[in-house]
């Protein structure tokens, strides 16, 4: 059997074992993200609530045909894996379809031709993702693909006119700067994930309407946003939804972040990108794109040309906010946005 017949087969059991467990009986709404309309359906109201708490500014009336529809429900994930071996995680993307497998998460598959996600896990994955909303994060990342975007995860905001993300790994000070320059008056796109356009100007979009920050950070920016959702670690995701988040904003720097047991937080220009590659590398293998060569390269050329920066960040909120501020208001436009041949 072909590549495309197997693709085939397996959404067909898909679809014929979602009607024969769920039927009609789905828990959804709707939302609108970059004028596309998602159907996302659960197969329970707890599963509806935590989602719809961080996808509020998103959530629209619709009665119609959606753009995809998304389908979440618990499952014997072994029913859908050929392989008897599931302690490691599988990728695989063709032309119609993509299809991602982690022993933490359980299976992610979209149907390029009908725009369509399917998430299944059972209560034996212990979900790698604290928050069951961000578990929505390897679908949308999925989806993507089938659109002209592509999913990111880091901080985005917009500061004295010019478009900065923040990128690093997990823990390195992202949410925390970026919310403190919101909590300022800085425009804000995100502190978690997001979509950037693959084609044209490059451009950050946002997503959630929601923040994640541990209980001390909240603290800390004496921040009273409602906490809807927070785990034993003291992490919290807080409501955002009354934030007028801005449509888009143009990329026109890029910060990869990490943390510093200096007094003072330094930015540094790197004389090559190897970081930059390291972290989109390392959002692949978070996302499920374990190895996706193609990707990885249309990554990297979509950020060549945007001016890139280390920024180690020290224990103070307030240096690490005044000196990237400070920073992007002084420094000239023609250097923000000269390209950078290093990729």
């Amino acid at each position: 059997m072909g590549e495309n017949n197997k693709l085939d087969v397996f959404f067909e059991r898909l679809e014929k074992r979602i009607s024969k467990k769920n039927g009609d009986s789905w828990n959804y709404f709707y939302i609108n993200v970059s004028g596309k309309i998602i159907k996302l359906c659960f197969d329970s109201k707890d599963k509806l609530k935590k989602a719809k708490t961080t996808l509020k500014c998103r959530i629209v009336n619709f009665d119609g045909e959606p753009d995809s529809i998304f389908r979440c429900w618990d499952d014997n994930v072994a029913d859908f894996i050929e392989e008897k071996n599931m302690d490691k995680n599988r990728y695989f993307k063709g032309k119609n379809a993509c299809i991602s497998f982690s022993q933490n998460i359980g299976i992610v598959a979209t149907n390029f031709k009908t725009k369509n996600s399917y998430y299944i896990t059972e209560d034996k994955f212990k979900q790698k993702f604290t928050f069951f909303p961000y578990l929505l994060t390897k679908m949308f990342a999925q989806w993507a693909l089938t659109e002209e975007l592509f999913y990111m995860h880091g901080a985005a905001l917009s500061i004295d006119g010019k478009g900065v993300l923040l990128v690093g790994d997990g823990r390195t000070g992202k949410s925390t700067l970026s919310v403190s320059c919101m909590l300022d008056g800085v425009d804000f796109i995100a502190d978690d994930f997001f979509f950037i356009n693959k084609i044209g100007n490059l451009k950050a979009m946002p997503l959630y309407s929601s923040i994640i920050l541990n209980k001390d950070t909240i603290k800390t920016l004496k921040c009273k946003n409602k906490i809807i959702y927070k785990d034993k670690n003291g992490r919290a995701i807080l409501d955002n939804s009354d934030y007028k988040y801005p449509k888009e904003t143009n990329v026109d720097m890029i910060f990869v972040t990490s943390l510093t047991d200096e007094a003072e937080p330094q930015i540094i220009k790197p004389k090559t990108n190897y970081q930059l590659i390291r972290f989109i590398v390392y959002i692949e293998n978070l996302l499920g794109f374990f190895g996706d060569t193609d990707l990885l390269k249309n990554l990297i050329s979509r950020f060549f040309g945007v001016s890139l920066y280390e920024l180690k960040l020290c224990k103070d909120i307030e240096k690490n906010k005044k000196m990237i501020c400070n920073f992007i208001k002084e420094i000239d436009s023609n250097e923000c946005l000269c390209a950078n041949s290093n990729i």
